[in-house]
């Protein structure tokens, strides 16, 4: 029998408790997987409930050596917390194995019948999709190993949302802008988190003022106009600023369909090959849910935050 052509990594806490448990933690895990990952061809994670799933084009011990290194890294962050333990690799016997364990770990959230990570913060599917820019690497890998899966396969894997819709709401501005660099905030100065909020104060400009934006990030009005017109500014690029808009649509999409679904929070759309997931209490938002967003589109609220000078 021929060597696999890669290995299908879980892992999971020493003790029996779900791995994250806000968006925060999701971010911190999925920057962790990202960082460490580099040098190896890693083309899916997701970590949903009890588990941390890896698609992994690696021999065995390389997987697992990867696997060391994304525990040591989150035992750092929370020392004396439980531990990240590797369980049994599994092979991937050929291309269509590494395909399938490809799409298996990205419809994990539906397969355990309900959806918490409602942002996709802790899964490879925001950074194949441009709405982070942290996983550019995972991307390559992906478009070099796996041709065959097409943009449209995993947009229909965010859930009842139209990216191409105008944001109707800018409330997690920056909540959006620490997403699209896979940090749990934007509390501190260092030079990612300044590359964040210019990024931010870019995406929204066409449509808020000066005041608005800085009550959203939560900073001075004269700091605002400094990011947008470059002075001392850090280094973004026009996929940081793409990301952040992405993310300002994915939730702008996903509040206004938890406004009109929110007892149906079990149900999901679709798994990538179209058949329908396990349903929730009541019928999943397949048919209708583009309606329904319509029906429900949030006003623009802004909420002012601790300033920060």
């Amino acid at each position: 029998m021929s060597d696999p052509v890669g290995h299908h990594m879980r892992m999971r806490l020493e003790v029996d408790r779900v791995i994250t448990r806000s968006d925060g933690e999701r971010r911190r895990l999925a920057r962790i997987v990202l960082q460490r990952s580099i040098g190896f061809d890693l083309l899916a994670f997701r970590a949903v409930d009890t588990h941390l799933h890896l698609d992994l084009a690696e021999p065995r011990d390389r997987s697992v050596e990867l696997c060391r290194r994304i525990s040591i890294s989150w035992y750092s962050v929370d020392p004396g917390g439980p531990r990240l333990i590797t369980l049994d690799p599994k092979p991937i016997r050929d291309q269509w194995h590494l395909q399938n364990t490809f799409r298996y770990i990205l419809d994990q959230a539906p397969r355990h019948g309900y959806e918490v990570d409602l942002f996709h913060e802790a899964s490879v599917l925001v950074d194949l999709l441009g709405l982070r820019v942290t996983g550019a690497q995972v991307l390559a890998r992906v478009r070099e190993l796996l041709p065959r899966i097409r943009r449209q396969e995993l947009l229909d894997r965010l859930g009842p949302v139209d990216l191409r819709r105008p944001i109707a709401s800018f409330v997690r501005l920056a909540e959006a802008a620490a997403a699209a660099v896979a940090l749990p905030d934007l509390e501190g100065r260092d030079a990612e988190r300044s590359a964040a909020r210019r990024a931010a104060a870019l995406a929204v400009r066409p449509h808020l003022d000066t005041r608005e934006i800085a009550d959203l990030l939560g900073v001075s009005r004269r700091r605002v106009e400094q990011l947008q017109i470059g002075a001392d500014r850090p280094r973004v690029g026009d996929a940081l600023v793409r990301a952040v808009e992405l993310q300002l649509r994915l939730r702008s999409e996903v509040d206004a369909w938890l406004k009109g679904r929110a007892p149906e929070l079990r149900a999901w759309p679709k798994d990538l090959s179209g058949s329908a997931t396990r349903p929730g209490p009541t019928a999943g938002p397949c048919a209708d849910s583009a309606k329904q967003i319509d029906r429900t589109r949030s006003s623009l609220r802004l909420v002012a935050p601790k300033r920060r000078r």
